[in-house]
Parts: C-alpha cells; sequence; structure tokens
C-alpha cells in the first residue's frame, strides 16, 4: 500500500499504471527473496481499496488527459494513444473523449489552431506561403486530417 501511494502521489494515474508499478517492485524482490504466490492477489486488494478511497479514478484522469492534450494542440487520435499507453480502458477513453467532442464540436480545429499559434507556424511565419506543405505535413504528423490542418492555416490568416 504504500509504495503505491508514493507512487499516485509522486506520479498520479490510472489502476493500469499503478498495477504496472507494484508488478515491477514484486519481480525485484522475487529476484531477492523468491517468488510469492499471493503477491498478485494482494497487488488487486491495494488496488481495489485505493479505487474505492478514491484515489485511482481513470475517467477523471482521462479526463485531465483530454483537457492537458487540447491545450497542448493534439489531436484526437495523439490524445487517444497517450490513453492507452497510461492504461485507460477502450470504454472510458471513448466515454471522456465523446463527451468533449459533443461539448465542442471544433473540438480537433481549435487544438490544431492551438498548435499553430504556439509553433508560429502558418501565418506566423514572416513568408507563410513558402512553408504551407511543410505546415501542412506538420499539422498532419501530429494527427491532423488534412481539411483540419488547411482550416486551421487559412482560419488564422483572417
Amino acid at each position: 500500500m504504500n509504495v503505491a501511494l508514493w507512487y499516485l502521489e509522486r506520479f498520479g494515474g490510472t489502476r493500469e499504471r499503478v498495477r504496472r508499478s507494484l508488478e515491477k517492485r514484486v519481480r525485484e524482490a522475487a529476484q531477492v527473496h523468491g517468488p510469492n504466490p499471493d503477491a498478485m492477489q494482494w497487488i488487486e486488494a491495494v488496488l481495489d481499496e485505493l479505487e474505492s478511497l478514491g484515489y485511482i479514478n481513470d475517467e477523471a484522469f482521462a479526463t485531465s488527459c483530454v483537457i492537458r492534450g487540447q491545450r497542448q494542440g493534439k489531436s484526437q487520435g495523439l490524445i487517444i494513444q497517450d490513453l492507452r499507453r497510461a492504461g485507460v480502458s477502450t470504454d472510458v477513453r471513448a466515454k471522456v473523449l465523446s463527451h468533449f467532442v459533443d461539448a465542442q464540436p471544433d473540438f480537433e480545429l481549435q487544438a490544431a489552431q492551438l498548435y499553430v499559434r504556439s509553433r508560429s507556424i502558418g501565418p506566423y511565419r514572416a513568408d507563410p506561403q513558402a512553408f504551407y506543405q511543410k505546415d501542412m505535413a506538420r499539422l498532419a504528423r501530429r494527427g491532423f486530417s488534412y481539411d483540419i490542418a488547411r482550416e486551421a492555416l487559412e482560419k488564422m490568416k483572417s
């Protein structure tokens, strides 16, 4: 329990992230002291208790990741990738992301515009037309569709 609390205090995270951290500690301890067949049950018990106390909340974690991702100018695809890497389940990812997309129909466009502004590309360049293809490619690598990238670069002009 102490290791899990320390991890959550320092890093925060999802049930899966805490599980990975505890399993790593168990593997390291097993190399020194030998394996314990009850270790996985202990991990699950600790995770259940942390969840019941409210220290682990995957939905709240996913919500904060989506908000942070949009502020950083990430596309929905990159945000989903981050959530998947963090161990957020598919249904929680879909629920949280659909909530934001329903509330803001232009979610992707806003994120693309934030990225354009923060990186000083597109209309923020001295000669935007000379770098138009490079800026489009940069937005595509960031996960934005052609239409969203084009609209973000053109809307920023006006």
